[in-house]
């Protein structure tokens, strides 16, 4: 019978996949905050179109580019560098004053989203008990 893992590896394996629950997280929360920016702000519906469509082309290039980087440099390193672009992204929309830098903010979430929805799976894949 095979050795059961460390706890360690099922607490890292369970703060990693956070990681994979950031781009329904972030979907979800555009559309309740839709409700009210948009009337704030006078929002046509190709630019409430191009909110929620920011974080999916952010998601598109961080996916691109990701792993190639994690290859250099490793998937934790990575993994933490996406966590952090995260955080950045959400400082940049939480004081966003206008339309552009809030779709700014959304790109840079979306770079967050995409380099982790990459290397997450490997990442966990690879600390998976063999």
């Amino acid at each position: 019978m095979a050795a059961r893992p460390p706890r360690f590896v099922f607490f890292v394996v369970f703060c990693i996949t956070i990681g994979g629950l950031l781009f329904g997280y972030d979907t979800g929360v555009v559309s309740g905050a839709l409700v009210v920016i948009k009337d704030e702000w006078d929002l046509s519906s190709t630019q409430q179109e191009f909110i929620v469509g920011g974080t999916t082309l952010g998601a598109i290039a961080g996916g691109l580019f990701s792993g190639y980087f994690a290859d250099r440099w490793g998937r934790r390193v990575i993994t933490f560098l996406a966590s952090l672009v995260f955080i950045l992204g959400a400082l940049i929309m939480t004081f966003a004053k206008d339309y552009a830098v809030l779709i700014g903010g959304r790109v840079v979430v979306g770079l967050a989203v995409g380099a982790a929805s990459m290397v997450v799976p490997i990442y966990i894949g690879e600390l998976a008990p063999k």
